[in-house]
């Protein structure tokens, strides 16, 4: 806790891909929005 607010870490891109889309659904996401966050971690991990 820092000034009265809790922090917690985020997944990594590698640990978000590494999760797969069906983690993503299982958290609330629709199908969808799970496929544009993977989209979007693999090509900023291949740097493009």
């Amino acid at each position: 806790m820092r000034g009265g607010k809790e922090f917690r870490d985020l997944p990594t891109l590698h640990d978000t891909l590494k999760a797969g889309a069906e983690a993503l659904r299982g958290v609330g996401l629709s199908r969808r929005k799970a496929e544009y966050i993977l989209g979007i971690a693999k090509a900023v991990v291949k740097g493009g």
